[in-house]
């Protein structure tokens, strides 16, 4: 027992509620913290003990699991779990069933759970959060759906119009096709329509400017990113943002990293070609006839090459767009005249950063080109990569089309970082403004709508499933 004073008077409080409340809070956030930190000597079957008992958040706990790569340690935290939205996924990999079978069984009982349960309505914003990530780990994209949008009506009830998290909820909206609602609401009960519906008809009203509202998110990252960074790298950061890329009226041809097979494009159309993470011819995986003109780099791309290696690459292209720097890899750019750091740059979306993509589609778009059209960009659905695209230790499993990562940090980048949906939406949203066209897959998952994506992400992602 500890001693407090409160209204004069001397109050008792039982030692283990300041344990569970300082552990709470440190699990508040589990993006942000090492699993191995708040939780060092306990077994994922005493997690579930302790999540069980309700002394520790049951989904924020498995994302901080997450985000330390226990895998061993999740995997047996949620066998041992009781809780009713965490024991189907239990039982789901544990089930002799073959795995597409077992996922849509499962899914049948999540979406049964949740309106048995109105769970979507007694969580908080956070922690519906970290379970739109649980459920994103373990390969249900669907039902992390629900508790996304379902934060997101919180957050457009409980943030300020002006605010980041705002801003970021909208952007997520104005992609978002009213069926999508419609579904969801039948699907999952999802509470709060009438906030989503009412945001979502205001948004098209009012012409929501999805670029100036995440270039605003962008500027406030930036400042936050300041305690990341030595001072000298702040600095030439922002020397490197106020150069203002000019792609006016330019057509331009984003190409992706995917080794996929897709139509060609014509040689006479594209006025600029921009890639993802152009080092060289060797790392081009389509469309070796056209020129690269931009290219588009985060720090993984850049951070194991020497400053003549960059200026090398600088010079072949007439824009080198960077984003998420670290001090070191700024320093090596700081002296080329075509460096511009990206404006689209940091947590920008709700709960979520651009994946290289995106941010790459949204620095051609803030920078006035007029149409963009997608091609070998595959929204996850396709999980391999050109050897060498990413470093040595990301790669896993070898083939003579490429290489691919496991499951299941390939579902742990999009859980912690690079939520799909908000990624989707992006593209949904210009894609329905007619700004930007792509080849037939991107085509054709544009067309299906975004819960047709997501079921397309389920059959090809089976996390921690024998």
């Amino acid at each position: 027992m500890i001693t407090t004073e409160k209204d004069n008077t001397t109050q008792k409080v039982p030692l283990y509620f300041v344990a569970r409340r300082k552990l709470r809070s440190l699990l508040d956030d589990p993006r942000r913290i090492n699993a191995n930190f708040v939780v060092p000597n306990l077994t994922g079957q005493q997690l579930s003990k302790l999540a069980n008992r309700n002394l520790i958040p049951p989904f924020a706990t498995a994302t901080a699991l997450s985000s330390a790569q226990h895998w061993d340690k999740l995997s047996n935290y949620v066998l041992a779990h009781e809780h009713p939205l965490i024991r189907p996924v239990a039982e789901y990999l544990t089930s002799n069933e073959p795995a597409f079978d077992a996922k849509t069984k499962t899914n049948t009982e999540l979406e049964r759970t949740l309106r048995k349960t109105e769970a979507l309505e007694k969580l908080s914003m956070r922690e519906l959060l970290s379970a739109s990530s649980f459920f994103t780990q373990f390969g249900f994209f669907k039902a992390s759906a629900a508790f996304r949008y379902a934060a997101i009506a919180q957050a457009l009830t409980r943030y300020r119009s002006d605010s980041v998290e705002a801003r970021a909820a909208q952007a997520d909206l104005a992609g978002t096709d009213w069926d999508v609602l419609y579904d969801l609401e039948r699907l999952y009960h999802l509470p709060h329509t009438t906030v989503l519906h009412q945001h979502k008809k205001a948004i098209n009203e009012a012409d929501f400017d999805i670029l100036a509202a995440l270039k605003k998110n962008s500027s406030i990252a930036v400042t936050k990113h300041k305690e990341s960074l030595a001072p000298n790298g702040y600095k030439i950061l922002l020397s490197l943002r106020k150069r203002r890329p000019d792609l006016a009226e330019c057509n331009v041809a984003l190409i992706g990293p995917s080794v996929r097979e897709s139509e060609a494009i014509s040689d006479d159309w594209p006025d600029k070609v921009l890639r993802i993470g152009y080092r060289g011819a060797d790392s081009v995986s389509s469309e070796f006839n056209l020129s690269t003109h931009i290219s588009f780099y985060k720090d993984h791309k850049l951070s194991d090459l020497e400053e003549n290696d960059i200026a090398g690459l600088a010079h072949e292209l007439s824009h080198f767009v960077v984003s998420g720097l670290k001090t070191e890899t700024l320093e090596k750019t700081r002296g080329l005249d075509n460096v511009y750091y990206s404006h689209f740059t940091g947590r920008i979306l709700f709960n979520a950063e651009c994946n290289a993509g995106v941010e790459a589609l949204l620095s051609a778009l803030g920078a006035g080109a007029k149409q963009v059209h997608i091609k070998n960009l595959d929204l996850f659905v396709n999980n391999l990569y050109p050897h060498g695209y990413k470093p040595n230790n990301y790669e896993k499993r070898e083939s003579s089309g490429g290489w691919g990562l496991d499951d299941e940090i390939i579902c742990r980048s999009m859980s912690l970082g690079h939520a799909p949906i908000a990624q989707y939406n992006i593209f949904k949203n210009f894609w329905n403004a007619s700004r930007i066209s792509g080849d037939n897959l991107f085509t054709q998952l544009m067309e299906a709508g975004l819960l047709a994506y997501l079921d397309r992400l389920e059959s090809t992602y089976y996390p921690f499933k024998q």
